[in-house]
């Protein structure tokens, strides 16, 4: 009985680890594709900013 209740426990305690392990690499994939995303914001506004910006220079030469 002792036996099947330790397999049962070691079982239980593989599966809490791999829940955490899926719960880190959860959160790792959500902080890459949030940084991803605001780069590409980033990114985004960096080159209207430089189209704005020629559009101007190229207005007032």
């Amino acid at each position: 009985l002792e036996t099947k209740k330790k397999k049962r426990k070691m079982k239980g305690d593989i599966f809490a680890i791999n829940m955490e392990k899926s719960q880190l690499q959860n959160g790792v994939y959500l902080i890459f594709y949030h940084s991803i995303s605001s780069l590409k914001m980033f990114c985004k506004f960096l080159i209207s900013t430089c189209v704005v910006f020629f559009f101007f220079s190229f207005f007032l030469l």
